[in-house]
């Protein structure tokens, strides 16, 4: 036991394991996993001291023991919010599963997993370290796959194909194509037409026709139309 650590089980004594446990995690002090486990030890089932064991593990870079502290946290405690997968994702990426820490960042939310932070001890004084983790994470996550096309069924009819650049003519056009033109109805010409209509009535009309001259001029025409004498 270290000879600043508290000598009893109280919970003052207790208090006192956090806070010496804390002000140690808080600013980044080498050998954190160390700094906890007199505490783990002398408390182990407390949970914000389990929650210690976890972040001390990643603060060293050693995650094989931040993944052993953690089942026994979640097996006894349920989480406020999403703390628990904030600490698997980690640990998992300094492990270099990089792909299983991306799918639980994709599955809870990179903002939700931030906001984690205020449930875990010294995450306010932290939180840019975690936050630098889960942009890492993300920016190591994998590209999405393309979408694969369904294959088809075994035993469908072979689908034909045609040359490039020819076209399908719609299904009425076809059957209109396909269709003989009814046939037209003959004009007759103007001749035909005109030998074909009947004469028209001719009628006989007399019409009587009287002219009247003058005096003057009747006995003028008159002398002219008659010879004259000496020459008879």
């Amino acid at each position: 036991m270290p000879p600043d650590a508290p000598a009893t089980n109280t919970p003052d004594a207790l208090a006192a394991w956090k806070a010496q446990v804390i002000s140690h995690l808080s600013t980044r002090q080498p050998e954190a996993s160390q700094a906890v486990l007199p505490a783990l030890q002398a408390h182990p089932t407390d949970p914000e001291i389990l929650l210690m064991a976890v972040l001390a593990g990643l603060l060293d870079e050693r995650p094989e023991h931040s993944l052993r502290y953690l089942p026994r946290f979640t097996k006894r405690y349920a989480p406020f919010s999403v703390e628990d997968h904030l600490l698997r994702a980690i640990a998992l990426a300094q492990h270099g599963m990089w792909p299983q820490a991306a799918r639980i960042v994709e599955q809870y939310g990179a903002f939700p997993l931030n906001n984690a932070t205020q449930n875990i001890p010294c995450g306010w004084q932290l939180m840019a370290w975690f936050h630098g983790w889960i942009r890492k994470i993300e920016r190591a996550a994998p590209p999405p796959r393309p979408a694969t096309q369904t294959p088809r069924a075994t035993g469908a009819a072979p689908v034909k194909t045609r040359a490039r650049g020819t076209t399908r003519a719609a299904p009425a056009a076809e059957k209109a194509a396909r269709m003989p033109a009814p046939p037209r109805p003959e004009v007759p010409s103007v001749a035909a037409m005109g030998a074909s209509l009947p004469p028209l009535p001719r009628p006989s009309l007399q019409i009587p026709l009287a002219i009247q001259m003058p005096t003057a001029l009747e006995t003028t025409l008159a002398l002219a139309t008659q010879p004259e004498a000496a020459g008879w």
